[in-house]
């Protein structure tokens, strides 16, 4: 089917959106639509795509270095941003390709790092549900979590120690244990495993 530019449009002040065939493609800079010379009506060659798209990769690249220079982003994240900054598909995937060869991303690294730093205060529900919003495939995110087992019982016992810095645990009331078990089961940790540590914690057992 052959194609060819359909319409172009503000997308905002600086940039233009390329639309092919009634579909949008991508969003160019005013000055590189004016050095592709793209007009609505114009046949979309393979030779005018190889240039259209080698603009994309250059300036997208450099895009994606410079967010990954001020945080950690996920591959699925990464995604979501070039393609929201109005990148077409071929050439977020090419982007993420050279990302993911080179060692910029690395979608295991960065759920190791998520689960180390964030063990100590959320529970595994909590921290697999947080990891598969930001792309982290289900069965990498649950791999890992398995991994980390101690993880829940650690948080636990984190958060025990805070909510009680400045009062003895042995004084709590068995409606006041009932309520510390609703509020760790809010925070997403079993009701087992929360009842475990706070016996630990408390000293005796809970009924």
């Amino acid at each position: 089917m052959n194609r060819q530019i359909s319409k172009i449009e503000p997308a905002d002040r600086q940039k233009l959106s390329v639309f092919l065939n009634d579909e949008w493609y991508a969003s160019f800079y005013k000055g590189e639509v004016r050095r592709l010379k793209l007009e609505p009506g114009m046949e979309w060659t393979d030779s005018l795509e190889a240039e259209a798209e080698a603009v994309l990769y250059r300036r997208g690249k450099d895009r994606a270095l410079y967010l990954l220079q001020q945080k950690a982003y996920t591959t699925a994240e990464l995604q979501r941003k070039l393609r929201q900054n109005g990148y077409s598909v071929s050439a977020v995937a090419r982007i993420l390709e050279f990302l993911e060869t080179y060692g910029f991303t690395d979608d295991r690294q960065y759920a190791e790092q998520y689960i180390q730093s964030h063990s100590r205060k959320e529970s595994r529900k909590q921290m697999k549900q947080k990891l598969l919003l930001k792309g982290i495939p289900r069965p990498l995110a649950e791999e890992l979590l398995e991994e980390s087992e101690d993880s829940e019982e650690t948080a636990i016992l984190s958060l025990l120690e805070k909510r009680f810095r400045r009062r003895d645990p042995a004084e709590l009331s068995r409606d006041e244990v009932r309520k510390e078990l609703a509020y760790l089961g809010s925070r997403g940790f079993s009701y087992e495993t929360a009842k475990s540590c706070l016996q630990r914690y408390l000293g005796w057992r809970i009924e």
